[in-house]
């Protein structure tokens, strides 16, 4: 069977969201007019069509002809989102960060080197991360509509027939609500994904979390050899390293302890606000909100730029 391919832009979410809408929605890959401005607007630089090898080449190259940087990818190519690694206490000093991988309190030290993202949140747990469609649709060749403000009769075929659930199930908001209801209604068809397996106690690894569950700040960091995500919550976290540097409060330890990992691995990419919570931003306001699945499937994109050498 062939396999997917998926459009996904070199720099993230292009900047000139507009003209890359008007590529998309000339192109024929079945989106109404405002749902192409948000899937390239909001999709975090992938568009979640499952396209023929040729068609997705084709639609890469009128982008790049525009100065719009983007490549035609295999789905085979999209990085998986690992399962996270949750830890509520740990050291840190010159040596690395020594966090607890076992309900015993056994400690293993990660080298600062091997850090290579650190990432800091405010998540609304609940849902995981959204899969994307491994098959390609055939897609009619038909002009769409460009004063259609909705998904077009062909977009609701193709959304019916496979499902876009990548931003379906995200947020309600990213791609409007006749893409987010389908997306649930055809989820159950999607394949699942796998995740790379962690060493260390497997009660520590994270399972979905109710679906109303509190939001939460996360610091997350990830090593790929060994493959690891570790994440630790706000308020969860045990600030004992701190020593007499602790502060009275959660967020003012929070604070100490991103600014340190940043400190101790500068050569780590740094995502979604790890740098303003290293200075002391309060996460916790409705405008860094994410759900979870919208904040996994970011971390999808962000690992698939970081293999491809997109990003260093």
């Amino acid at each position: 069977m062939a396999e997917a391919f998926y459009i996904l832009f070199k720099e993230g979410p292009p900047k000139d969201w507009s003209r890359a809408a008007d590529i998309v929605l000339k192109s024929g890959v079945g989106l109404g007019r405002a749902d192409a401005t948000k899937a390239c607007r909001f999709g975090h630089g992938l568009l979640p069509i499952p396209l023929s090898e040729e068609k997705a080449a084709t639609l890469a190259a009128a982008l790049e002809a525009t100065k719009l940087g983007a490549l035609a990818i295999p789905v085979s190519q999209i990085a998986e989102v690992p399962d996270a690694y949750s830890t509520n206490s740990g050291m840190l000093d010159e040596f690395g960060f020594h966090v607890q991988v076992s309900a015993h309190g056994t400690l293993q030290t990660l080298p600062w080197e091997s850090i290579r993202i650190v990432n800091a949140a405010y998540v609304k747990p609940g849902g995981g991360c959204p899969a994307l469609p491994r098959e390609p649709h055939n897609i009619p060749d038909m002009p769409l509509d460009e004063n259609v403000s909705g998904t077009s009769p062909v977009a609701g075929a193709l959304i019916t027939a496979v499902g876009i659930t990548a931003l379906g199930l995200a947020a309600g908001g990213l791609l409007g609500p006749r893409l987010a209801t389908t997306g649930i209604r055809v989820a159950r068809g999607a394949l699942d994904e796998e995740s790379d397996p962690f060493y260390g106690d497997p009660s520590l690894i994270e399972k979905n979390a109710p679906a109303k569950a509190a939001p939460e700040v996360w610091l997350e960091v990830f090593t790929f050899e060994p493959p690891l995500r570790l994440r630790i919550r706000q308020r969860a976290f045990k600030y004992d390293y701190l020593g007499s540097r602790r502060m009275p409060n959660t967020r003012g330890n929070f604070k100490l302890l991103v600014a340190d990992v940043l400190k101790f691995a500068p050569q780590a990419l740094r995502i979604n606000h790890a740098t303003v919570a290293a200075g002391g931003a309060n996460l916790e306001q409705e405008r860094f909100l994410q759900d979870e699945p919208a904040h996994e499937l970011s971390l999808k994109i962000q690992l698939t730029r970081m293999m491809l050498g997109l990003i260093n």
